[in-house]
């Protein structure tokens, strides 16, 4: 058994939102929070996903192996570029044990939390260490979507992987 392991990464979306999206879950989001959902179920890996201003950020948590082959698919994958992983570090408990992905939207309380941080926006790329710690401390504080119905993407089908 290898070294539980988190892993924190941040990318761009590669897929431009709708404009006046209203709704919980971008529809593009939607799809990987689903897909990602599945497959962290099957592999034994845990996390939070946030998606905002065109922007990911994600833990993931799980056997080191594991995440080192989801790494090597995760910097090829064309729904995101600017790949960047802030840290991978060895762990004693998971900080997201109770979420295949917990997914929080940056609109609403995370939004506010920023903005009490000095944020106008959801940049990652903007983040020292410490601020990265406190944002993975505040979404681990807070309410994320459980449940949720994955809006349609025009033209695709959304599908387990």
């Amino acid at each position: 058994m290898s070294q539980l392991t988190q892993l924190v990464y941040i990318s761009r979306s590669s897929f431009a939102g709708p404009e006046n999206f209203k709704g919980g879950i971008e529809p593009h989001a939607g799809k990987i929070l689903f897909q990602s959902r599945g497959n962290n179920r099957n592999s034994g890996l845990t996390g939070v996903l946030c998606f905002g201003d065109g922007c990911f950020m994600q833990c993931l948590e799980g056997e080191e192996a594991t995440l080192n082959n989801l790494l090597l698919k995760l910097k090829t994958d064309s729904r995101h570029s600017r790949f960047t992983v802030l840290w991978k570090k060895p762990i004693e408990t998971r900080s997201f044990g109770r979420w295949e992905m917990k997914f929080v939207a940056v609109k609403g309380p995370m939004m506010k939390w920023l903005e009490s941080q000095g944020y106008e926006r959801f940049d990652p790329y903007l983040f020292d260490g410490q601020m990265v710690d406190r944002v993975m401390n505040f979404l681990g504080s807070i309410e994320g979507m459980r449940n949720f119905q994955v809006p349609a993407v025009v033209g695709q089908q959304v599908k387990k992987s």
